[in-house]
C-alpha cells in the first residue's frame, strides 16, 4: 500500500470501522465495565488521600490518578488498533484479544505517558511564558481603547487567536509521537523505542500527520 492522501486516510478509517465495529463496541464495553471497578477503587484511594494529607493528594496522588486516566484512554485505543491491525496482519482478534493486548501494554502506556510528559516540560514552560506575555500584552491594549465595546471584542478575538495557536502547536508535539501505541501493539516496542519508532515514521510524512491529527480533532 502507497502513502494516502488526506481524504484517502479519512475513509479508509471510516471503513475500518465500519467493518469491525461490533468487536470494538463488545472492547470497550468489557473494558469499561473492568475500569469502572478501578474508578471506584482510585476514588476511594482519592478520598483517602485528601483526608490524609493535601499535600499528599496534590504531589503524589493527582499526578498518578492523571497517568492512570490517560493511560486508560490510550490502552482503549491499543485495543481498538489490535482489532483494526487485523486487516494487515491477517490475525483474527476479537474483544477479548483486545483486552488481553491493552490490559498488557498499561504499564509501558504508563511509561510512555511520564517519558513525553518530561519531554514536553520545556514546551509546557515556553507556552506559560508567552501566555503571561500576551496577557500583559492584551490588558495594555484595552487600556489604550477608549470603545469599551470594541476593546472586548478585540480582546476576544485575540484570545481565541492565541488558543487556536496553542492548540496548533501541541497538536505538532503530539504528532511526533502519534505511532508510539501502534508500535507497543503491532511491533512489541518498549517506550524508549516505540518513541524513537513513532519519529522514524512520522518525519518523512510529519505534515499529513499533523494535518490527520487536525481533521481528527475537527470531525469529533
Amino acid at each position: 500500500m502507497g502513502v494516502m492522501s488526506l481524504s484517502e486516510i479519512m475513509d479508509k478509517s471510516i471503513e475500518l470501522l465500519r467493518k469491525y465495529m461490533k468487536s470494538i463496541v463488545a472492547f470497550v464495553l468489557l473494558y469499561g465495565v473492568v475500569w469502572l471497578g478501578g474508578a471506584f477503587a482510585l476514588t476511594l484511594i482519592s478520598i483517602i488521600g485528601v483526608l490524609i494529607s493535601r499535600e499528599a493528594f496534590i504531589y503524589v496522588i493527582l499526578p498518578l490518578l492523571f497517568i492512570i486516566g490517560f493511560a486508560v484512554l490510550l490502552t482503549v485505543n491499543a485495543g481498538i488498533i489490535k482489532i483494526v491491525g487485523q486487516e494487515y496482519f491477517k490475525q483474527k482478534v476479537d474483544a477479548m484479544g483486545a483486552f488481553k493486548t491493552a490490559f498488557a501494554n498499561f504499564i509501558k502506556i504508563c511509561g510512555l505517558i511520564i517519558v513525553i510528559t518530561l519531554i514536553a516540560l520545556p514546551l509546557a514552560v515556553v507556552l506559560y511564558a508567552l501566555g503571561r506575555a500576551f496577557t500583559s500584552a492584551f490588558g495594555g491594549i484595552i487600556v489604550s481603547i477608549e470603545d469599551y465595546n470594541w476593546g472586548i471584542v478585540l480582546i476576544i478575538f485575540l484570545i481565541m487567536l492565541t488558543m487556536l495557536l496553542a492548540a496548533a502547536v501541541i497538536i505538532g508535539f503530539i504528532s511526533i509521537f502519534s505511532f508510539s501505541v501502534h508500535s507497543m501493539v503491532l511491533e512489541g516496542k518498549g517506550v524508549f523505542s516505540s518513541i524513537k519508532r513513532s519519529y522514524q515514521l512520522v518525519r518523512y510524512n510529519y505534515w499529513k500527520v499533523f494535518g490527520c491529527l487536525i481533521l481528527f480533532y475537527v470531525s469529533t
